[in-house]
């Protein structure tokens, strides 16, 4: 017996996706126009091999953006835990800040 079927007619196929809704993209603050002088911090969250992230941050940013100062700090506490002092000082000290989340 030979019997030839649409597909279509058996079963409906889905995308996975489902169907995208257009978003708004917000952002937290607004891009620097330029790293040139300003103070970065870079918060280490205590990933394995992240220094070696930001050790090359530390050799790649200054050329490309002279007088950029870097500053690294390290997370004490674990990822889900507050460290209001941390934040107090980037916030007070930062004109930007880098989280080395590197998963």
């Amino acid at each position: 017996m030979n019997i030839k079927t649409n597909l279509s007619d058996i079963c409906a196929v889905l995308n996975p996706r489902g169907i995208e809704q257009a978003r708004e993209v917000i952002y937290i603050n607004q891009r620097l126009p330029d790293l040139t002088g300003k103070t970065i911090f870079m918060v280490d969250m205590g990933k394995q091999q992240s220094d070696i992230v930001f050790d090359a941050l530390e050799e790649y940013l200054p050329a490309l953006a002279p007088e950029v100062k870097l500053v690294r700090r390290q997370k004490t506490l674990s990822y889900f835990e507050d460290e209001p002092d941390l934040w107090n000082e980037i916030e007070k000290h930062a004109d930007a800040f880098i989280i080395g989340a590197f998963d």
